[in-house]
């Protein structure tokens, strides 16, 4: 099975700040997913560097081809629909992750 590879995709490789805050990884306002204990551990192993995070630019200015994939009807909305944490997501939050693996 062949892997995704990132840094393949991306035009650019960003800095992440000293200051990084582990809460941009994730939506927060799903915070059924993470218990409080679970964003301590992460937020504690990210600044010891336990855990090292990696910031990788795929695209800029895809507005359109996000919008296409949005209006889409056959696969791709079937796959937008199941990647959604709940039925109610925008399909906003879902159209970059099929962008990616269209790339």
């Amino acid at each position: 099975m062949l892997g995704l590879n990132i840094e393949k995709l991306a035009i650019k490789k960003e800095p992440v700040d000293t200051n990084f805050d582990y809460s941009t990884l994730y939506n927060d306002s799903r915070g059924a997913m993470f218990k409080e204990d679970y964003k301590d551990f992460i937020s504690e192993s990210i600044s010891v560097n336990a855990i090292t995070v990696e910031k990788f630019v795929i695209a800029e200015n895809v507005e359109n081809e996000l919008d296409q994939i949005i209006d889409a009807k056959g696969y791709e909305e079937k796959l937008l629909r199941r990647l959604k944490n709940h039925h109610h997501e925008p399909d906003h939050t879902t159209a970059p992750i099929i962008y990616i693996l269209k790339k």
